[in-house]
């Protein structure tokens, strides 16, 4: 098959609501080379371009299989950051243009890491096992006492801004969200991380470097990064700049860098074992792996952004709420706890808790509506309808002045239903899938509809939707 074919196939795939029928289609290409190819570089997490895809239509003749070198050699010198800047822009650029339309749509696709089809990397991995490593985290589920089973626990704060993984290898770090979104607005960090490790190592091969380490320690932590195959390491952590919106608003800005941003770091891990999709858990305690971050957080360049979280002891359920008290009387969001002895799971589970004040979730929004006559927002933007479990919620609190203003500058270019009249607002649903929003409520009512609800944060850091984006 070649790239017009390809093409074609997704937009076979993307045409049919059926997930059998996509499973189906999909089966029947996907061992056809270009086909694999071109799933693979759009799903694989750990592959990244480091560029958005401009809107350039293609209007030439070419198309490409996968024996052409064009374009997979500019997707290799990408994803190897040998393209960058301007440079890139322009070779990206060209090469749309000197495409046909179909073709040209395929590449910019696979820029964008989506390929637009209503396809994962699960149903991929279903298809063929294997085709796409996915990318998961520990998460943490809220805090139960029973769960303790010993203590002394680790007690840490939960802080405000958003989780991600920074994956270090081969002289480059890149930045991924819990569910593998990647952050190139955090990838100014790489050089920091990269000299952390390196630093880290160098001083591990060297016992004069480490008087009272034992061999054994050394040699742990030596493998831990990287290794005999090089430089290599998976920092877990948290990044903030200021308060969450800020962090968001970094994070979501395409043209610049969010070189303000502080990596909180907490948990460090192979590389390796985040790369094998078939190992879940690293059988290594946390209290261990902690000495390890701290040595190698030691080993940072000179003004490096990097800091690790702070953890204090509890010998009860008493001083956790004690500690958890104090971080919310400090402005932190909440509290995590842990077990000294865990292991790190990818997966979600009661190793990990928090403690957080409010009741909060992350539902998707799917439409919104306009102010009553009358008031201040008299047919303006007034807030966002949201499902919660098929009950739609009118979200009109939370929001700042200056926000709700440039929401109704825009919302109305966002495709739409018909308006209709619910609660005595006008309201109207999107046509296509709106963003994953965090709610706080004081309770569920009996019909399943939230009292007092208000925005918090957009959480496209744990939007499913997204995973794999550029």
């Amino acid at each position: 098959m070649n790239s017009i074919d390809v093409y074609r196939l997704l937009q076979e795939i993307g045409a049919t609501s059926s997930r059998n029928a996509k499973e189906d289609l999909l089966r029947s290409k996907i061992e056809d080379p270009t086909v694999h190819r071109v799933v693979k570089l759009a799903y694989d997490p750990f592959i990244t371009f480091g560029i958005t895809p401009p809107q350039v239509k293609g209007a030439g003749r070419l198309s490409f299989d996968h024996t052409s070198p064009q374009p997979w050699v500019m997707l290799h010198q990408l994803s190897k950051r040998e393209l960058t800047g301007n440079a890139a822009k322009t070779a990206v650029e060209r090469m749309l243009g000197d495409l046909e339309p179909s073709s040209s749509e395929l590449l910019r696709r696979i820029l964008a890491k989506d390929l637009r089809c209503g396809i994962s990397e699960k149903t991929i991995n279903l298809v063929l096992p294997n085709t796409v490593p996915t990318f998961d985290l520990m998460l943490s589920k809220a805090y139960e006492e029973k769960r303790i089973k010993a203590f002394p626990v680790a007690v840490e704060p939960k802080l405000d801004g958003f989780r991600g993984m920074s994956l270090v290898s081969a002289g480059v770090s890149k930045a991924f969200s819990r569910v593998g979104n990647h952050f190139p607005q955090l990838d100014w960090a790489g050089p920091y991380l990269v000299q952390m490790v390196e630093n880290a190592r160098a001083k591990v091969q060297n016992a004069e470097s480490c008087p009272g380490m034992s061999e054994k320690v050394r040699r742990f932590i030596w493998d831990v990064l990287g290794g005999d195959a090089g430089a290599s390491a998976a920092i877990d952590g948290e990044a903030v700049s200021g308060s969450y919106k800020t962090t968001s608003g970094d994070l979501r800005r395409k043209d610049e860098e969010a070189t303000d941003t502080i990596l909180n770091v907490f948990d460090i891990v192979p590389y390796a074992f985040m790369r094998n999709t078939g190992e879940i858990e690293w059988k290594v305690p946390l209290k261990i792996r902690r000495r390890v971050l701290s040595f190698v957080v030691r080993c940072a360049p000179e003004g490096a952004p990097i800091v690790m979280t702070d953890l204090r002891e509890a010998n009860s359920h008493e001083e956790i709420q004690a500690i958890y008290a104090e971080h919310r009387a400090n402005g932190l969001e909440g509290a995590m706890v842990k077990p000294w002895d865990g292991h790190y799971v990818k997966k979600k589970g009661h190793l990990w808790m928090k403690i957080k004040a409010e009741e909060t979730a992350d539902l998707r929004v799917i439409g919104w509506f306009e102010g009553e006559a009358g008031t201040r927002l008299a047919g303006k933007f007034a807030g966002y309808i949201v499902d919660h479990k098929g009950v739609e919620v009118r979200v009109g609190g939370g929001y700042k002045h200056a926000m709700l203003e440039e929401i109704d500058a825009t919302v109305r270019d966002v495709p739409a239903g018909p308006a209709y009249v619910a609660g005595g607002k006008v309201c109207r649903k999107f046509g296509t899938t709106g963003r994953l929003m965090e709610v706080e409520y004081h309770e569920v009512t009996p019909d399943g509809s939230l009292r007092h609800p208000r925005f918090v944060r957009w959480r496209d850091d744990k939007d499913e939707t997204l995973r794999v984006a550029a």
